[in-house]
């Protein structure tokens, strides 16, 4: 469900701001409006086209520098993910175990339920918390 909710939400912000952006830069390139009796404007009878040229490139050059930057923003500021982890790795183990020493429980219909790996007091431990079903996979 809240995959449908962000789906859409992402769909509508992606597809409906563009367009009136675009039109909004195509419109600000006309030279010359079609004029109802009333005063009213109308469709675009004649566009500018250097002034066209230079808004369309200077739109996609400001889009594509914001980009940039919320990509640079985001590589400096999110947080390394290896510096929060406490459970070792299933594929390169801190000790340099092997896979063999690693015992993985499962229902009969295939649910897993723990993880556990040989410590150096060669105990068995939790080698990833409890995170739910469907979180590993092996």
């Amino acid at each position: 469900m809240a995959y449908g909710i962000r789906n859409l939400l992402f769909r509508t912000l992606g597809t409906i701001p563009g367009p009136v952006l675009f039109g909004i830069i195509i419109d600000s390139a006309c030279a010359v409006w079609q004029r109802g009796c009333d005063g009213s404007y109308g469709s675009c009878w004649e566009h500018d086209t250097t002034k066209l040229v230079y808004s369309v490139s200077a739109a996609f050059i400001v889009v594509k520098l914001l980009s940039d930057l919320f990509l640079f923003l985001t590589w400096r500021l999110y947080p390394d993910s290896t510096m929060y982890s406490t459970s070792p790795s299933l594929t390169q183990p801190d000790n340099k175990d092997t896979l063999s020493d690693y015992v993985v429980k499962v229902t009969d219909d295939s649910e897993l339920l723990e993880i556990t790996y040989r410590n150096q007091d060669n105990r068995r431990v939790p080698a990833l918390p409890p995170t739910g079903r469907d979180s590993v996979i092996i």
